[in-house]
């Protein structure tokens, strides 16, 4: 509503927020909703747990094909290539067990995990990478 923080709309294959940069405010907020890992891990479908590096990058997907001007966006500029019927979702992820995490965390420079936004969308999912270095013998 009118001073309020604006509306978000969800249905079957509907999304639809009327203020973009709203989701770019409230990222913190719904990464804490975020429990489709540590929901897989305590499954008896899981024979390792996994985990991850802390999220600190937007959602990767739902982007709309051909948006973009083909300069990467600002930090909240990625809300406005959302796509409208579906939820932004952090669906693509770099997991690891507990082999894999020790080796980032025994890394010699800090490890990066982040996303690479589209200067123009070709898909409607950003890529996502972990970066860390491993001392070889």
């Amino acid at each position: 509503g009118e001073g309020g923080d604006g509306y978000l709309l969800l249905g079957p294959k509907q999304f639809e927020l009327s203020q973009p940069s709203l989701l770019a405010r409230k990222l913190t907020e719904l990464r804490g909703s975020d429990r489709e890992l540590a929901a897989f891990s305590a499954s008896a479908e899981c024979a390792l747990p996994l985990e991850e590096l802390p999220l600190a990058f937007p959602p990767s997907y739902a982007y709309r094909e051909g948006k973009g001007d083909g300069t990467p966006p600002d930090e909240a500029g990625w809300c406005d290539l959302l796509a409208s019927k579906r939820c932004p979702a952090w669906c693509d992820r770099v997991l690891m067990d507990r082999t894999g995490g020790a080796l980032v965390a025994a890394s010699a420079v800090t490890a990066e995990y982040g996303h690479e936004p589209q200067p123009r969308v070709l898909t409607d999912h950003n890529q996502v990478y972990l970066a860390f270095s491993v001392e070889s013998r």
